[in-house]
């Protein structure tokens, strides 16, 4: 191809050379132009992973699913020398078993007026379809532990009724009076009493009757325990676990009424250890019963005769 003569040297040889590229172009354009097109169902390469790697922005890690009921009590920072961190008795246990934790008032008066209300020692577990009120129990005869906001006496009787899963009554009793002041009681399950079946729910019942001739003017609050069998190896920890290192076992398996009963009577034999008042502070905050914490372990109930 020409160029012309007029323009400087320099400008020629620019010009020339930009001519010659756009010639080559030209070139590559019509060889390319004759190729076949792809089919669109022509799969195309994947990018590499060493691309992907430099280019993308890293994704944060996966967060584990939490199987622990999304309450206060749960959500609160834990230290991490704390021995009850991350229990499993808040995880679904399938099918619901509703209760009532908190006795409300009834249609009488006759009750002392308190601050705060009948309370059951016993965990809210969210389930499929409602709350369940529910823990469970390696022990036949289990204790189930309660909060009383009145002295328990003759004029306040007390009553407990234990139901197997199909609503069939297993035992019922009235409760001796305790004598003492507003505050957490126990009642163990008598060894007369059937033993509990593994791996089968039963419905307690713990009633006080405000009036002692009037049955409707009561505080009541339900729930249920449900027995499991420990594993071996739990079991020989167990065994070679002081009083103290009970409870923190207890809570890993997520066996609710071996790990309060455990503390709570610890608790009665040194009502002033700093240690035993922190771990049982932890585990009502646990099941967000923070209010009952700061309340004294007063007495055991026994059957009334």
């Amino acid at each position: 191809m020409m160029c012309k003569t007029l323009f400087p040297l320099q400008k020629i040889l620019a010009i020339c050379a930009l001519q010659q590229r756009f010639a080559i172009a030209l070139t590559v354009v019509g060889t390319y132009g004759s190729l076949p097109l792809p089919s669109l169902a022509t799969p195309i390469p994947a990018q590499s992973a060493l691309w992907l790697d430099s280019k993308a922005t890293p994704a944060e890690p996966t967060k584990p699913s939490l199987q622990l009921a999304q309450t206060p009590g749960q959500l609160a920072n834990r230290s991490a020398d704390n021995p009850f961190t991350n229990p499993p008795l808040l995880k679904d246990l399938g099918a619901p078993a509703p209760g009532k934790r908190v006795g409300g008032a009834s249609r009488g008066r006759a009750c002392p007026k308190a601050s705060k209300s009948l309370t059951a020692l016993v965990p809210i577990i969210p389930a499929t379809s409602s709350e369940s009120v529910l823990g469970l129990t390696f022990a036949d005869h289990p204790t189930i532990w309660f909060y009383v906001p009145y002295s328990l006496t003759p004029a306040h009787p007390v009553e407990f009724i234990l139901q197997d899963d199909k609503g069939t009554e297993v035992y019922k009793t009235l409760l001796s009076e305790s004598g003492s002041g507003p505050g957490v009681v126990g009642f163990k399950l008598p060894d007369t009493v059937p033993p509990l079946e593994v791996n089968k729910r039963y419905k307690w019942f713990f009633t006080i009757y405000c009036d002692a001739n009037e049955r409707s003017d009561s505080r009541a609050v339900e729930g249920w325990v449900q027995r499991v069998a420990p594993d071996p190896s739990l079991q020989r920890e167990l065994g070679q676990a002081t009083p103290e290192q009970k409870a923190p076992l207890y809570m890993q398996k997520g066996v609710w009424y071996e790990a309060v009963t455990d503390l709570a009577e610890l608790r009665r034999q040194k009502p002033n250890d700093a240690t035993l008042k922190q771990k049982w502070d932890e585990l009502m905050h646990l099941v967000d019963l923070d209010a009952i914490a700061l309340e004294p372990i007063t007495s055991m109930l026994t059957p009334k005769k």
